[in-house]
């Protein structure tokens, strides 16, 4: 049992690498049908930079993995599928409301936002920025503590 919720959570890991990984593409292609229709734009002729929105989509999913791992505690924490998704909902809501206080950083529902607006917290990494940091600290201590319940459960 504890094997086949070992998968399911790197199965959810796995998807959300994909998302992004699709979203780059889908991005790169219709920059391509974009200079096909309006020529006059150049976006055939000049090779796209990659490096800047490559960033954006791994803080932005590095910020989530903290959402992720919190998400997936409260799912072995309640039976009921109701309760993690109301307490989710909630807690997006009061990301998208408060991202731009200070103590945002401290907030993981605020990072989506801030992985686009990382100069006031930035870290001199680049691509690690302090939202980072506390998202994969989060997702580390978020995931001990599913471990820790999925070790308890007891499956007859």
């Amino acid at each position: 049992m504890e094997c086949l919720l070992r998968k399911i959570k790197c199965s959810f890991n796995i998807y959300i690498l994909v998302t992004y990984l699709l979203f780059t593409l889908c991005m790169l292609i219709s920059g391509f049908f974009v200079g096909l229709i309006h020529s006059e734009l150049s976006f055939l002729s000049t090779t796209p930079v990659l490096v800047q929105p490559l960033k954006l989509i791994f803080r932005s999913f590095v910020g989530v993995l903290g959402i992720l791992s919190f998400q997936f505690w409260l799912s072995f924490r309640f039976k009921n599928f109701i309760i993690p998704l109301s307490i989710g909902i909630i807690l997006v809501i009061t990301g998208i409301v408060v991202f731009q206080a200070e103590e945002a950083i401290y907030f993981p529902y605020s990072y989506g936002r801030l992985s686009l607006f990382q100069t006031a917290v930035d870290t001199g990494f680049s691509w690690f920025p302090k939202t980072s940091l506390f998202s994969s600290l989060y997702f580390s201590v978020f995931s001990i503590f599913g471990y820790l319940n999925i070790r308890k459960v007891d499956v007859k």
